[in-house]
């Protein structure tokens, strides 16, 4: 795996949409596989009452940094209500889950070390090879 500098111009890269318990939208900022595998980013956004179900990363680290929206994380049984600018960091193994109290959030998603981002591109549908500017709160 590569792990040279590179800088992702805004409103770049390519654009998947995931079908979830809703319809999300990933734009991958940083695959592990440009990072050496230390990491992945993207941007996500999500539809109102949408999220996962309870679940758990084995092998990685994730956080969230809430960009527009509110939404709803349960980390190993605590309730965080985050705003935009919350962080919510997700230790290895422990299971979590969020759901969107608004309209729409925006969000950035980190793995570490990076890989389980894969899963979204696999079963995703490539939207915009390039990118583009995310539909999301104003």
């Amino acid at each position: 795996m590569a792990n040279n500098p590179f800088h992702r111009p805004a409103r770049s890269g390519p654009s998947y949409s995931f079908s979830a318990n809703g319809e999300h939208i990933f734009r991958f900022l940083a695959l592990a596989t440009q990072t050496g595998g230390s990491y992945s980013a993207m941007e996500i956004v999500s539809p109102q009452l949408s999220g996962p179900r309870p679940h758990t990363h084995d092998q990685s680290e994730e956080y969230f940094l809430l960009l527009d929206g509110q939404v709803a994380f349960i980390v190993d049984g605590e309730h965080y209500d985050v705003e935009p600018g919350g962080f919510v960091h997700v230790p290895r193994g422990i299971v979590h889950e969020f759901k969107v109290l608004t309209p729409s959030s925006r969000m950035i998603a980190m793995y570490s070390p990076g890989g389980p981002e894969a899963v979204f591109i696999e079963h995703g549908t490539l939207i915009e090879p390039t990118g583009g500017r995310l539909a999301g709160p104003a």
